[in-house]
């Protein structure tokens, strides 16, 4: 059929040439020639169609169709139908068809923008008839709005765009298995691009690339089979960024990147089949973000991007990240471990928009680790885990009620520095280490955990610089195997316990020398006015060495350090070390190699914490060494005892209580009441006994109460009184301070013995023979050398060996001053 002519109607136009369909018969137009229709449809049917004229429907529906089931091409592609490039230049129709059931397979090659925008609706490339195909081949094409359906697969190997409307991509129209395959394969680096929406369909098949994909639509992305590509996807809804396109993928299918990284896109996803990138990295972003402040839903969270506890389950991927710095807030709520364990590496939440928060609430959440960052507010109103790896959290942080972050390895609070508050309680436990970068302030208990499986790795809990752990007087209790603490811990009134973890732990105060070190600086950063306690029945080793005054101000409370694993010992060396109080618990012993003090209050020192005979249960004092209390100081050691080396000095502001027997081997001074206030008495233990090995020994206190024994044998004992307190020297036993009775006298053994001196005030002298001074070999020395002070023989006879007697104001026999 040739039309030399134009040719114009005003109906439904049907031409047909080659109408017994042998192939015989093209339809021709002349050129500069018209077929106009007056806006009615058209169906066009030929072997061939020549096309040197224009082809006219308006706005109403075309069809090209083939006449004898021959192959199509467009563009530059040469078929037994053919469009070239300027034949479809010369169409201007609405929806239009080329192909039907009838026809063979189509190819097509670089059909341009200006080739196709005559075509303004839908153009549908039909290739349903059996085993017939789609081929879009050699050079990109671009569509207004483009539906190619094949019975048996289209095959894709350069870029196909629709510049006005959808474009959806059928591989099997039948929805029968074909031999050959009715899968929709794209080869190469692809890049498929819809101006509304896209659909890929491949009903017995699946959708494969071997390379890097790109599908992009301005509207709603739906992948209705499975995608297997072989590089990096990316696949983007609502690529205006207006909230129009949710991006979807059937139940039961599956986008598979080949183990190549992904980036998904949309106003939404609805992921009712499975999302995998191998262990490859996975970024799921809202495409609207920027304009509508969309925000983002996990597991139960209803929010403008959802992903569902179910399809969370369903991704499978590396390094994951969810949102971006143009997506709006987070929330999160029960997303489970079974939810989250596809994603094997970090979880990233990135809520880095102005005024964006993330928000974890309602049921407890876990994943394998997590990065979560919001630009303003991380609110934290469940207990959160990571089973897998680390933990990082950074926003201006609050913990709602009793909270606990639990992470398999590190954990990292507000790198950036943000504050951490809480409202109650909050538990921090990693198997690796613990940051905390920000200023934590909690109305409640604080536990840190550091190695919280207890394998004894050098895990470390660290404090930035400038920041504080303050618990509002509630008790903070930190185990860590190492701590570096560049901020500060305050307390108040709260109780301060600081644990190692692992068997066999070794703790150093003052130098940082063993794995856990708590450096003077680290101390002087301590405020706690209850109390403190650093140590526990796994640690092997305590070493104080040079611990400052200035180091312990601020722990006003009780320190007591605690090495009472099996044979645990504690030791004073390299240093003095000055404490405001301390108790000091070993199960084997407690070495005192260099002067030990406390400046404020008690001190108790137990050698024996177990009391269960040991190595080397006790207390040691090493040569010159002083050990001095402005407090009470008590001294026990049970199955052990307290040995000196050579002479050393213990000194309390109050009472001094030794329960254990003492051997040194030098010159001992015991002294109670240091301050001469007479509110320190000194005490030794029924049994005990205090032995200098001939060497002296002074013992003073506002009472001396004598239930042991003092035996420096050759050498010299003084028993003196402080504040001026009054001294009986002999008689009988009595509840009243200030006597040294004959049972005293008797459990004393000595060269001379020395009662009284510089700070003893009056002192009675009753009934002493020489058979009560059998244990005092040579003189006996009274000195009542205070302001005021005398002697005075109140009960008759006294016997001495020798006597030498010096007061202060008058010495008197057989009758009191009056």
């Amino acid at each position: 059929m040739t039309l030399a002519g134009n040719l114009t109607t005003n109906g439904t136009t049907v031409l047909t040439a080659d109408n017994d369909g042998l192939g015989s018969g093209d339809l021709s137009l002349a050129a500069l020639k018209t077929i106009d229709t007056g806006g009615s449809a058209a169906t066009l049917t030929a072997s061939d169609i020549i096309l040197e004229g224009s082809l006219t429907t308006g706005a109403a529906a075309l069809n090209l169709l083939v006449s004898d089931g021959g192959t199509i091409g467009l563009g530059d592609a040469v078929k037994d139908y053919t469009l070239d490039k300027l034949e479809l230049s010369r169409i201007i129709s609405g929806d239009t068809q080329i192909g039907d059931a009838s026809s063979g397979s189509i190819t097509v090659n670089n059909v341009s923008e200006s080739d196709s925008d005559g075509i303004s609706g839908m153009l549908t490339l039909d290739a349903s008839k059996d085993k017939s195909s789609i081929v879009f081949e050699t050079v990109a094409s671009i569509f207004n709005a483009l539906t190619a359906k094949s019975d048996d697969g289209i095959a894709i190997s350069v870029d196909l765009t629709t510049d006005t409307g959808d474009m959806i991509l059928e591989g099997d129209a039948d929805g029968n298995i074909d031999t050959a395959g009715d899968d929709i394969v794209l080869s190469g680096a692809r890049t498929l691009t819809s101006a509304g929406n896209m659909t890929l369909d491949a009903t017995k098949g699946n959708i494969t690339a071997d390379s890097t994909l790109n599908l992009t639509a301005i509207d709603n992305l739906s992948i209705n089979d499975s995608l297997t590509t072989a590089g990096v996807t990316t696949l983007t809804a609502d690529s205006d960024g207006l909230g129009s396109g949710d991006l979807s993928l059937a139940s039961g299918k599956t986008i598979n990147t080949g183990g190549s990284a992904a980036t998904l896109t949309a106003s939404d996803i609805i992921l009712e089949g499975s999302l995998t990138t191998g262990a490859a990295a996975l970024n799921l972003l809202v495409s609207d973000g920027a304009t509508t402040d969309a925000t983002i839903g996990l597991g139960d969270a209803d929010k403008d991007f959802d992903l569902t506890g179910a399809e969370l389950g369903r991704i499978t991927a590396g390094d994951v990240q969810i949102g971006d710095s143009t997506s709006g807030s987070i929330t999160v709520d029960n997303v489970t471990a079974a939810n989250s364990n596809g994603m094997s590496g970090l979880v990233t939440l990135d809520a880095t928009k102005t005024g964006a928060d993330i928000i974890f609430e309602n049921a407890a959440s876990t994943f394998n680790s997590i990065l979560a960052t919001a630009d303003d507010t991380m609110q934290i109103f469940v207990d959160l885990t990571t089973d897998v790896g680390d933990m990082t959290l950074d926003g201006t942080m609050t913990f709602d009620g009793d909270r606990t972050l639990i992470s398999e390895e590190n954990m990292l609070l507000n790198p950036t520095g943000d504050s951490i508050t809480g409202t109650g309680a909050v538990t921090l436990n990693a198997n690796a280490d613990i940051d905390i970068n920000g200023d934590m302030t909690t109305a409640g208990v604080i536990t840190i955990s550091v190695d919280h499986d207890d394998l004894g790795i050098d895990d470390t809990l660290t404090v930035a610089a400038g920041k504080t752990i303050d618990s509002q007087d509630s008790d903070v209790s930190i185990t860590t195997k190492a701590l570096v603490l560049d901020g500060s811990l305050n307390l108040g009134a709260g109780n301060l316990s600081i644990f190692s973890s692992g068997d066999d732990a070794w703790i150093s105060l003052g130098t940082e020398d063993l794995t856990l070190a708590v450096s003077n600086d680290e101390l002087s950063r301590i405020t706690v006015s209850g109390e403190t306690q650093i140590g526990g029945s796994n640690i092997r080793s305590i070493q104080s060495k040079g611990v400052t005054e200035a180091a312990t101000d601020g722990i006003t409370g009780m320190l007591t350090l605690n090495a009472t694993a099996n044979e645990g010992e504690v030791l004073f060396w390299a240093g003095s070390s000055t404490f405001n109080s301390v108790t000091v618990n070993a199960d084997d012993r407690i070495l005192v190699a260099a002067d030990l003090i406390t400046d404020r209050g008690d001190m108790i020192l137990e050698g024996d914490s177990d009391n269960s005979s040991d190595s080397d249960n006790g207390i040691f004092i090493n040569d010159n060494r002083t050990i001095s209390s402005a407090g009470s100081m008590t001294l026990d050691a049970t199955t052990g005892g307290i040995s000196g080396t050579g002479a050393f000095t213990l000194t309390a502001e109050d009472d001094l209580f030794i329960n254990e027997s003492v051997v040194s081997a030098g010159i001992t001074t015991i002294h109670a009441d240091s301050n001469d206030d007479a509110s320190g008495n000194f005490k030794l233990l029924a049994g005990k006994t205090v032995n200098t090995t001939n060497e002296a020994l002074n013992v003073l206190g506002a009472d001396i109460i004598l239930d042991g024994s003092l035996n420096s044998g050759t050498g010299d004992t003084s028993i003196s009184m402080t504040a001026g307190n009054l001294t009986t020297f002999g008689g009988g036993a009595t509840a009243s301070a200030g006597h040294y009775d004959e049972a005293e006298l008797a459990r004393t053994t000595a060269g001379n013995l020395t009662v009284g001196g510089d700070l003893s005030g009056t002192i009675n002298v009753e009934g002493i023979s020489l058979s009560k001074l059998a244990t005092i070999n040579d003189a006996v020395n009274l000195k009542a050398l205070r302001d005021d002070a005398s002697v005075n023989f109140v009960t008759a006879p006294n016997t001495f060996k020798t006597l030498t007697v010096e007061a202060d104001d008058g010495i008197y026999i057989d009758f009191l001053r009056p």
